[in-house]
């Protein structure tokens, strides 16, 4: 395979674009140093002689960052406008779940509390009094309906009575005079005539005739005002009667309909009042939850163990308060952050150059500047897709990338917020044949290794290389394990 050829195909592989890259740069680099790069000795080189051998061979990527819990919770000031701290507890306390942490002032929280208490229970009365006027309102409605039923009822019976009955019975009473007032005429003209006989014989008086005559005329006049009654009673009086009977049932129905009207107006708004009440009751339930609420918010407890950090600016020069007894402090302001130490990541950010190499998974080593000599072990849990917003507005112009190690092997003795090293393994070789980076030169664009054949005799070999760390180059074609290749250094 041909140098070109493998560069091409190195370079579609992401993650070893860049160690490659890295290494032919040094290789330049180290030719651009060397002077010609003919491979002849200077008054300054030393030549080292070295065996080219087969071991397991290691890429990585190296940076500092800081330590941080996987998990945290942070305790926020609940309360609101602005409390005062009464009980803290101390900063780097080892907590357990359900200790105090902080406590607030809580008189005002409490008097609203009462507040809001007293005027729950006045809706609650309230709605009391909405609901019993409900049932009374529907109890009086249904009163009148019933009422104003029964009255049309009545009047239906009545207008049916005087079709059925009276109307005829008024006729007939009519007819009767009539008949009552002829029959009377007619034995007062029988007696008048027997009279004025008798008279014309003798037998009778000329007063008795006279009475008998005026008792003919009171008869014609009473059948005459009996007549008139009769056509009057047909004519007009059971009509009367019949439309006052009509009239009555004609307004008891519209006085039903304006009862029922009117119950259900009473009965709306009697229900508008429950609704409005309960409502109400309703708004004052929670705001008595919401001062309940604030009242419990003003004491923090813990949520689960661990190691109690003071939240916001330890400067006294900072816009928000200090963490401390006696300090106002505010709505959601951040007071206590409790770590889980049982779970650390290291937080590091990876320049432009390397950030393709790096992979969620890759195998990482991390030492902390306070312990150097222990290493941990850990592994790539997170990668940003895009660098870093800082990094835009930073001096230099190289972006960079936010990653995250999780230690797999941390122990509660190290705390959050350490500053240390982590080496993020990217590329490992396993029996790669290498040699070290100063034993490749760069000649006319061809890498190539000087090798000792014989005491006295060497010779030029191209290679073809792989990758390269900051110490060494792995060798895939020129050379064989054994061979001796000549290392020059600066002297």
């Amino acid at each position: 395979m041909k140098m070109t050829s493998y560069l091409k195909k190195t370079l579609k592989n992401p993650r070893s674009r860049w160690a490659t890259l890295t290494g032919v740069g040094a290789l330049f680099g180290l030719s651009y140093l060397l002077g010609s790069g003919q491979g002849t000795d200077t008054p300054e080189d030393t030549v080292t002689v070295l065996e080219a051998g087969r071991a397991d061979f290691v890429v990585s990527v190296k940076e500092s960052g800081t330590l941080e819990p996987v998990n945290q919770t942070t305790i926020r000031n609940e309360v609101y406008g602005s409390s005062r701290i009464i009980y803290l507890v101390p900063q780097g306390t080892q907590v357990k779940e359900g200790d105090l942490l902080v406590e607030l002032d809580s008189s005002e929280q409490e008097k609203r509390l009462e507040r809001r208490r007293l005027s729950y229970e006045s809706r609650q009365a309230t709605l009391a009094a909405a609901e019993s006027r409900l049932v009374i309102v529907k109890s009086d409605a249904e009163s009148d309906v019933r009422k104003a039923q029964l009255k049309v009822e009545f009047a239906r019976m009545d207008m049916e009575k005087f079709e059925v009955l009276e109307k005829d019975h008024l006729l007939r009473e009519a007819e009767l005079s009539v008949l009552l007032a002829q029959e009377k005429l007619s034995i007062s003209e029988q007696r008048y005539s027997n009279s004025k006989k008798l008279a014309d014989a003798g037998f009778e008086t000329s007063s008795i005739v006279s009475r008998d005559k005026l008792s003919v005329t009171a008869g014609s006049a009473r059948l005459e005002k009996a007549r008139n009654s009769e056509k009057s009673t047909k004519r007009f009086d059971a009509v009367k009667r019949y439309r006052k009977h009509a009239a009555d049932l004609v307004e008891t129905q519209t006085e039903l309909m304006r009862t029922k009207k009117e119950a259900d107006r009473r009965l709306v708004q009697a229900q508008a009042n429950l609704s409005s009440a309960s409502a109400s009751l309703d708004v004052a339930k929670l705001a008595l939850a919401d001062a309940a609420t604030q009242v419990n918010a003003s004491k923090m407890y813990a949520p689960h163990d661990g190691m109690v950090v003071y939240g916001g600016s330890s400067s006294r020069a900072s816009r928000e308060s200090m963490i401390e007894e006696g300090a106002v402090v505010r709505n959601r302001q951040e007071l206590i952050t409790i770590p889980d130490t049982s779970a650390m990541k290291i937080a590091v950010k990876i320049h432009e150059t390397m950030a393709s190499d790096v992979e969620v998974g890759q195998e990482a080593f991390v030492t902390l500047d306070a312990t150097p000599d222990i290493v941990y072990k850990g592994r790539v849990s997170h990668m940003s897709l895009f660098p870093d917003r800082r990094s835009f507005w930073s001096s230099s112009k190289s972006l960079v990338y936010g990653a995250e190690i999780t230690l797999t092997n941390a122990d509660e003795t190290i705390n959050p917020g350490a500053s240390g090293k982590a080496q993020i393994v990217v590329h490992h070789l396993e029996d790669a044949l290498t040699v070290p980076i100063n034993a490749v030169t760069t000649i006319e664009g061809q890498q190539i290794v000087e090798v000792q054949v014989s005491k006295r005799k060497t010779e030029t070999r191209p290679v073809e290389i792989g990758i390269v760390n900051e110490r060494r180059v792995q060798v895939l074609a020129g050379i064989e394990e054994g061979d001796l290749v000549l290392v020059r250094t600066a002297g």
